[in-house]
């Protein structure tokens, strides 16, 4: 049975396509398949894919319904073909967004650590926790810092991390570090692993271990929030 993820926040420009990339990167790395689902009109994974660099275990399917209408179908779809599914979702709060949601094993909201960026996770969160009421069912997801600084806790950092604890709101360490190596794998339409290929590029080790860092995060918090 496949593992969904979507990624969500109804605040652009936070991470979401690049979370989805290197998630995807990782999930090929340890041996898996995935179908990455684009949920928006942006269409950033449509031009990533588009240079034909992605091996086949790597699927990129673009959900063309505003409404959402269709895209249980190209969930199901995915389910049958891959390991899997990173839903990206449009930076905007919409009923897509949330179907998305519905769907997923996971919600991930990618953000930086910014007091508008803070608002818009709340705000995300905020409505899965309604969306969970009336549901019935639980949703499972939790925040996760993008663009962290390696050298230094800045004081925007440290002043979101502690208004999130006082809230209450799940925040998974470590982030996605801030590296070059992510904008060049977004600009050369590969995998992390295989940039070397495609471009030169300093050591991308220190990259892809993040990258598993926050994978193992992601399992373990999945694993806790069902034991709860």
């Amino acid at each position: 049975m496949s593992f969904t993820f979507a990624l969500m926040s109804p605040k652009g420009g936070v991470g979401k396509t690049t979370t989805a990339v290197i998630l995807a990167s990782q999930i090929v790395r340890l041996g898996k398949s995935v179908t990455l689902i684009e949920a928006d009109p942006n269409a950033h994974l449509q031009r990533w894919a588009r240079q034909g660099r992605l091996p086949d275990s790597v699927q990129v399917v673009f959900d063309d319904d505003p409404d959402g209408l269709s895209l249980q179908g190209h969930i199901d779809c995915a389910r049958e073909q891959s390991d899997y599914i990173v839903i990206d979702t449009e930076g905007t709060n919409n009923d897509r967004a949330f179907i998305a949601a519905h769907c997923a094993d996971l919600v991930i909201i990618p953000m930086q650590f910014s007091s508008m960026d803070l608002a818009g996770a709340t705000a995300a969160m905020g409505r899965l926790d309604r969306m969970e009421q009336d549901g019935g069912s639980p949703i499972f997801r939790a925040l996760v810092p993008t663009k962290v600084s390696q050298a230094i806790r800045p004081a925007s950092q440290i002043e979101t991390e502690l208004a999130l604890t006082a809230a209450g709101i799940p925040i998974l360490s470590p982030g996605i570090v801030e590296k070059d190596a992510y904008r060049l794998m977004l600009a050369n339409g590969c995998l992390l692993q295989d940039l070397p290929l495609y471009t030169k590029v300093a050591n991308i080790q220190p990259a892809i271990d993040n990258i598993q860092a926050v994978l193992n995060a992601m399992a373990e918090f999945y694993g806790n929030a069902i034991q709860t």
